[in-house]
């Protein structure tokens, strides 16, 4: 009982600070503007967290976990190229709807708690690099895609592509009304399905392997 209500009031804390940047932005806002946005006391909020980086850190580590989460789930369902399709959509929208109402402080936050590294950045995104391998590789089994590269390099390439819809690339009009920016994305993810989708006549891939 006591484990859930500290959970609850550490998902009330993150909630907050995600409304609080959306309010004041990184640099400005403070421990005492994530209280009043959670409806806590200042001393709750640093029982959970001692400063503002690492409050806003784990904010981020939310959306990142929430993004994965949601990248999952078209594994489980249709062929390997459908369960891309959705993971593309999914690592995008997830963002546009927890990261878009702050998305003016984001620049902020990557420089705070980010280095600027090749080695960083490819760490940062390996986990939706290892799920897109995953489902790569499911579509190679089931026939449904084709490559003309090893998986892991298709992967790497289809998550640095479709990082030019992160919610930081678009104005506070276009996340707010984000019915274009899906349009867009639905459009571009569909032109990298095609890209990728098998042109084998059923059978191929199978007298190859024999």
């Amino acid at each position: 009982m006591l484990s859930r209500e500290k959970t609850s009031i550490k998902e009330a804390i993150l909630d907050g600070c995600e409304r609080a940047l959306a309010r004041h932005g990184y640099r400005r806002m403070t421990m005492d503007d994530v209280a009043e946005a959670a409806g806590l006391a200042r001393r709750t909020v640093y029982l959970h967290f001692p400063g503002k980086e690492m409050l806003v850190s784990a904010t981020m580590d939310k959306v990142v976990a929430n993004t994965q989460r949601a990248m999952r789930e078209p594994l489980e369902n249709g062929t390997g190229l459908e369960s891309l399709r959705g993971m593309l959509m999914a690592r995008i929208l997830v963002r546009l709807r927890q990261v878009g109402p702050f998305h003016e402080s984001f620049e902020e936050i990557w420089n705070a708690l980010y280095k600027h590294s090749t080695e960083d950045y490819v760490s940062y995104f390996e986990p939706e690099v290892e799920l897109l391998v995953t489902a790569l590789g499911k579509g190679i089994e089931d026939g449904s895609i084709a490559l003309g590269a090893d998986p892991r390099t298709v992967a790497e390439i289809l998550v640095r592509a479709t990082n030019g819809f992160m919610p930081s690339n678009f104005s506070r009009a276009e996340v707010a009304s984000a019915e274009p920016v899906r349009k867009t994305l639905e459009t571009f993810v569909d032109m990298i399905c095609r890209g990728v989708a098998s042109k084998q006549p059923a059978g191929i891939g199978d007298r190859r392997r024999s």
